[in-house]
């Protein structure tokens, strides 16, 4: 059955639905700054590469697989580079996130707090058995 206001072979369900779908109100807005961020080749460490960022009020920090980067937001300067291990060796907290982080990393900035919270995990093989903690 064909409704008034319907293409044939449309149906009231599916006129309905198509209806009640918001339209896009504005576009996004134009990135402020555009930078290159870490390299796969010198920073990447597996594939996918698992890239992850987020901004807080002067940096912008990105993550990917096995890496850290800090940029100063307003310039793009990298400020830092380095590998989760060496992160978290700083730590000595005497578990696998010292030395064997190997990826899918989350990085996000707390307005609340005004802290940073990056994390991923790490784990080793023995055998056939996969041990891991998250970081």
């Amino acid at each position: 059955m064909t409704y008034p206001g319907t293409r044939s072979g449309t149906s009231r369900s599916q006129t309905t639905r198509e209806s009640s779908l918001p339209a896009p109100s504005v576009p996004a807005p134009s990135p402020s700054n555009s930078f290159e961020g870490l390299d796969f080749t010198n920073w990447g460490a597996g594939h996918p590469p698992d890239t992850n960022g987020d901004v807080g009020p002067q940096y912008y920090i990105q993550t990917i697989n096995t890496s850290v980067g800090i940029y100063n937001k307003s310039d793009g300067t990298r400020v830092a580079a380095f590998s989760f291990n060496t992160l978290m060796s700083q730590g000595n907290f005497g578990n696998l996130c010292d030395t064997n982080n190997y990826g899918d990393p989350v990085v996000v900035y707390d307005t609340f707090e005004d802290r940073w919270i990056i994390t991923d995990f790490a784990f080793f093989v023995r055998n056939i058995c996969l041990f891991g903690e998250g970081c």
